[in-house]
């Protein structure tokens, strides 16, 4: 019950493309450390992935309040694919270079977005 541990696992499911397990994992670890904002990005990534757009958005949103970059990178991709310039520059703003130059979680390609890779 280390929700590092639980994270770490977690994005390996996410990175193999099994989203159900990442899921669950990412949960587990938002359970266990609600203020932990990469479990609550994670948990964001996984549920969108999921098609779950409303947990998706409440964990990224939540993680962005706990100060994740990287939520917000991912925030920033996603209304930039919904064609809003203006909430993808709000949601970058303070956001760390190397977090935009890592590139959201969220695939991009094909939108002309700055976060995309």
């Amino acid at each position: 019950n280390d929700p590092a541990a639980l994270e770490r696992l977690g994005l390996e499911y996410l990175a193999r493309g099994d989203v159900r397990r990442a899921r669950l994992l990412f949960g587990r670890a938002v359970e266990l450390e609600p203020r932990r904002g990469s479990a609550q990005n994670g948990l964001g990534v996984a549920a969108l992935r999921a098609g779950d757009a409303d947990i998706g958005r409440a964990a990224l949103l939540k993680a962005m309040e706990l100060g994740s970059d990287k939520a917000k990178a991912n925030v920033a991709a996603l209304r930039c694919a919904l064609g809003d310039k203006d909430g993808e520059a709000a949601a970058l703003k303070g956001v760390s270079a190397k977090e935009v130059d890592n590139g959201p979680d969220v695939d991009l390609s094909g939108f002309g977005c700055k976060g995309a890779k």
